[in-house]
């Protein structure tokens, strides 16, 4: 999360937001004091969290295909690049 705030910040972002459903306190806390984070947004922060997949009921890799695929389709704006995963 840290390098995609500073290449955020180095790429012209004049305000950067974390926003994460599930985190563990100490990271959310070490993203609060970072001087390049503007806010940080965590739903739960469990005293438990050991992995931020046991939070989700359905947490599937997403294979390096997909990836380059949204990419390529959120660069060229042609449809949404988010779709539903069955």
């Amino acid at each position: 999360m840290t390098a995609a705030v500073r290449w955020a910040r180095e790429n012209g972002a004049g305000r950067t937001i974390v926003a994460v459903p599930a985190g563990a306190i100490e990271t959310v806390l070490r993203l609060e004091r970072d001087p390049d984070v503007d806010a940080v947004v965590c739903l739960v922060t469990p005293s438990d969290f050991a992995a931020v997949g046991l939070w989700f009921d359905d947490f599937r890799q997403v294979s390096d295909a997909e990836v380059v695929e949204l990419l390529e389709r959120s660069r060229s704006g042609v449809g949404s690049p988010l779709r539903a995963r069955a």
